[in-house]
């Protein structure tokens, strides 16, 4: 999958102020590369203005990145991107509402640019590629029983979660039988993340 991120955007979601300092902005690239690896996903950063006049494409920390130039803005770019790459399996980052209305249009989802971050930040921390968290098996003592410790193994996947103890997201999520196409194409997309 593409992920299409509307750079600026993204870091004064994430790094608020008046100016994004050049070190938030490389730490931003490193940590996208990581999570482009993980997840094995193709990133395209696109920032408006930049080192020409013209679009100028560079790769920073590994991570494809667009400057917009001063003849177009990045918003620019990314419709244009959008419009020429029709058949591609894109996801937009951004949380410009112009840019997720494009995105839409050309039935390509979209996701807000601090939720992606959120999301990002998370698989970097778990280092798993999988939507499935993770369990930590912890032992109670020190005496070894391979049968015993298999059997705890097996019981634990069968014990049902307690509504509070279920992460907010899935005690929020309607079932999929609930659901539009169009949004169980939007999570199936989503999950990707």
């Amino acid at each position: 999958m593409i992920l299409l991120i509307d750079g600026y955007n993204l870091l004064r979601s994430v790094f608020p102020g008046p100016k994004v300092s050049a070190t938030k902005k490389q730490q931003f690239l490193s940590e996208l590369r990581r999570y482009e690896q993980l997840k094995g996903h193709w990133a395209l950063v696109v920032f408006d203005a930049g080192p020409s006049d013209w679009v100028y494409k560079d790769k920073e920390n590994g991570i494809h990145v667009v400057y917009s130039g001063v003849q177009q803005t990045a918003d620019d770019y990314i419709k244009k991107y959008i419009k020429e790459h029709r058949d591609k399996d894109i996801l937009l980052v951004s949380s410009d509402r112009e840019l997720r209305d494009c995105a839409k249009r050309y039935k390509f989802e979209s996701i807000g640019a601090y939720s992606f971050y959120q999301r990002m930040i998370q698989s970097l921390k778990t280092g798993s590629s999988s939507e499935e968290p993770e369990t930590d098996l912890i032992k109670l003592t020190e005496d070894s029983d391979v049968d015993l410790d298999e059997l705890m193994r097996q019981a634990s996947e069968k014990i049902q979660l307690k509504r509070e103890d279920r992460p907010i997201e899935d005690s929020r999520r309607p079932s999929a039988q609930k659901l539009s196409k169009e949004e169980r194409k939007r999570l199936k997309k989503l999950g990707k993340l």
